[in-house]
């Protein structure tokens, strides 16, 4: 902190000195000293001191008395005087100059020093109450609504008759057409006649307000001379006087005016037209307002649906039109509006086709506020009658026929020229783990690709269904056994060549063969159906181990995760969990986990994980996804459910920072704090694709540096320890 800086007036060489020295000694700085006021004010306007301690009697014409009355006209200094004298005559003529001490020679250290800091005091304190006087002087007379102060008037009776003007801003000028010069101290009854002779008593109000100290809260009334709206409030600041603050209101009242009537004539033609016209909360997608044409539309009361405060869209789609309004929900806010047409569901089970066209409405601010929308009903145009009948046969996803149409059609071929007729049935192997790792789109991919494997594998006779969610058939009239097992053959090779991402397709296959007319169909079924789970019971782990191939190819391929880091990671994390003892069945889970800890990535898009400049935080958020993802695949294979705990917590940190669920210290598991080490070593010592590593020694220290922070500093010290050994 800087120390004072002072000026000395001192016309004696040997007191100036003394008072410096005592000065110096209490940390001050001394900027001068000066003989004379001449040499004073010079010294003051040059030099711009903190305070000036002036003797009363100097050399030359001008005294001390007049040389600080310059000084505090120009600069606003403290001044503390100096005397051997203290006649009554001369503390007069230093009470006019607003003195901040008077000090009698020669000085005592400790009295010059408590004298200044009080001067120091108070000088900075009536420097902030100027500043703050102009500050709210500048704002009072620059804010936008009038305000005004006056002092009430009374009776002999101590009842309010009239009120004196004390003070205006320029708002008020502006906003009564009047001059602050012509009103300052004259009567309301004399300036405001049209105003006090009004409906509201004006000095009956105010008086309560000033004489009672209580408020009136904002009012609006129409001011016929002004021809304008305004709307006040007064209140009391101390007995006896009030203040008005007035805000013209002439415009909002005309805007909602205009709004009154345009809403009127909306309303006029929102309730001729016949589409559905909506507005929804854009979090919860609950109807806020809903034309009358909406009850026909959708076929429940309007009242109904404003009253569920559901996503009213969301609980009438037909089931397998769910994922085009959650599609269309993602690009509202991606584009700003959506145009669908999707199936609805009557209550009483009629299905009707809607063209639903929305867009977002945003504040003046670019938040979004609402969605608004037109529905129209289209069944007519979009339900002719072959397009009921396909999608009475046809599953819309895949474009297989339905479970209905196997039916229809068993019965069909359930004849004797049909045999040997023979059953396929299909059940895909990795939907559930596909399901819960990727979401329903990923599994809905799937289930799209497992139904071109049958279609490139089946003979243009042959017959394909989707069965059920993960089931399928395959109808082979006048086929043997032989060749629907060839068939299964063949499906398998190609579900074997096709390369597919997440994760590979793999399907399991049982067939029979109704061979005599007599043999019961359901039994035939049900046969073909107990060779599929026998075949998928027999080659489960097989499966399960493709999974795992497969999904570590595809991390391979979209990432950074190379066989090398792969094997580091392995060799690094074997050796700190030995380190820690751990036994050999947790050592080799560590193993596992080292190989598959960022298996989640393979849900991310490839444009993220590749990108090179800042991610968004949509794209953060996606990245911070892939422990959980990782977590439900492992949960979905048995080989890996041991280290799913693992998987999930190897991006915490110690303090509790990470992610996804901020553990903090040993609450994170064991496995995952060492991987967290390995893996963050590993990537700073070589590097990935995109960033170029730094060295042994660089990613050692960056370890050691995360140690208590990101890392287990106990686990870090084996790790270093390790690692040196290693080098020595």
């Amino acid at each position: 902190m800087t120390s004072p800086r002072i000026l000395i007036v001192e016309d004696s060489r040997m007191l100036a000195l003394d008072i410096q020295e005592k000065l110096n000694h209490l940390g001050y700085t001394v900027i001068g000293t000066a003989a004379t006021g001449e040499e004073a004010i010079s010294y003051a306007q040059t030099q711009s001191p903190d305070l000036v301690l002036m003797d009363i009697f100097l050399k030359g014409e001008m005294d001390g008395i007049e040389a600080a009355t310059k000084i505090q006209g120009q600069l606003k200094l403290p001044i503390i005087y100096l005397t051997s004298y203290s006649e009554t005559k001369i503390l007069d003529r230093i009470k006019a100059t607003e003195s901040y001490g008077y000090l009698v020679k020669p000085v005592k250290e400790s009295v010059l020093h408590t004298n200044i800091q009080m001067a120091l005091y108070k000088a900075d304190i009536e420097r902030k109450l100027r500043e703050s006087e102009i500050k709210y002087r500048a704002l009072f007379q620059n804010m936008m609504d009038g305000f005004g102060y006056f002092q009430i008037v009374i009776d002999e009776n101590n009842h309010p008759v009239d009120f004196i003007i004390l003070e205006v801003n320029r708002a008020f000028e502006r906003l009564m057409t009047t001059s602050r010069r012509k009103i300052i101290g004259k009567r309301g009854t004399e300036v405001f006649k049209g105003m006090v002779e009004s409906d509201f008593d004006w000095i009956e109000e105010c008086g309560r307000v000033a004489l009672n100290g209580e408020t009136v809260h904002r009012k609006e009334r129409y001011f016929e001379n002004l021809k304008k709206w305004i709307s006040f409030a007064i209140s009391s600041p101390k007995a006896g006087e009030f203040i008005i603050i007035f805000t013209d209101v002439t415009e909002q009242k005309q805007m909602q005016e205009n709004f009154r009537e345009g809403k009127d004539r909306l309303d006029s033609i929102l309730n001729s037209i016949e589409d559905a016209i909506w507005s929804a909360d854009p979090k919860t997608l609950a109807l806020r307002y809903l034309n009358p044409a909406g009850e026909k539309v959708f076929g429940r009361p309007v009242r109904e649906l404003l009253d569920e405060g559901k996503q009213f869209i969301f609980e009438m789609v037909f089931p397998e039109d769910q994922e085009i309004m959650k599609d269309a929900l993602e690009q509202i806010f991606k584009t700003g509006s959506w145009d669908v047409e999707l199936r609805i569901v009557h209550p009483d089970g009629q299905v009707k086709w809607i063209r639903d066209r929305a867009w977002i409405v945003k504040d003046q601010y670019g938040q979004t506020v609402q969605i608004d929308g037109i529905a129209t009903d289209v069944t007519t145009r979009k339900l002719n009658h072959e397009e009921i009948q396909y999608l009475s046969f046809h599953d819309k996803l895949t474009g297989l026929y339905n479970r209905a149409y196997f039916e229809e059609e068993f019965k069909r071929l359930n004849k004797y020229r049909q045999l040997p007729l023979s059953i396929i049935v299909a059940d895909a192997n990795v939907l559930k783990l596909v399901n819960d790792a990727f979401g329903h789109k990923t599994g809905d991919d799937v289930l799209i690709k497992i139904a071109e494997v049958l279609k490139d594998s089946c003979r243009e006779e042959d017959l394909i269904f989707r069965w059920g969610g993960d089931e399928f058939a395959i109808l082979l009239p006048q086929t043997e056994e032989r060749v629907a097992l060839d068939i299964c053959k063949r499906i398998q090779e190609t579900c074997d060549d096709l390369k597919s991402e997440p994760v590979k397709i793999s399907i399991s296959l049982g067939a029979a063969t109704k061979t005599k007319i007599e043999q019961d169909v359901n039994t035939v079924i049900k046969e073909s159906e107990n060779r599929m789970y026998h075949n998928k019971l027999i080659r489960s782990k097989q499966v399960r181990y493709e999974i795992i191939n497969s999904l570590l190819a595809t991390l391979v391929e979209k990432t950074s995760e190379t066989a090398g880091h792969m094997d580091r990671l392995q060799v690094m994390g074997v050796g700190l969990g030995k380190q820690m003892n751990l036994s050999q069945g947790e050592l080799k889970e560590l193993q596992v986990l080292a190989k598959v800890h960022d298996v989640g990535k393979v849900s991310i898009p490839t444009y993220i994980l590749e990108k090179q400049e800042d991610l968004t935080e949509e794209e953060i958020e996606r990245i911070e996804k892939h422990p959980e993802i990782g977590y439900r695949i492992a949960n979905a294979t048995s080989e890996l459910a041991t280290i799913a705990e693992g998987i999930l917590s190897h991006h915490e940190r110690w303090d509790g920072l990470g992610y996804p669920r901020q553990l903090k210290g040993t609450q994170i598991p064991l496995l995952a704090r060492i991987i967290g080490i390995v893996d963050s070593y590993d990537i700073i010592c070589h590097g990935t694709a995109h960033k170029q590593g730094e060295g042994e020694n660089v990613a050692l220290q960056e370890i050691i540096k995360g140690a208590g922070t990101q890392f287990d500093p106990d686990l870090v010290e084996a790790f270093v320890k390790m690692m040196k050994s290693k080098t020595d």
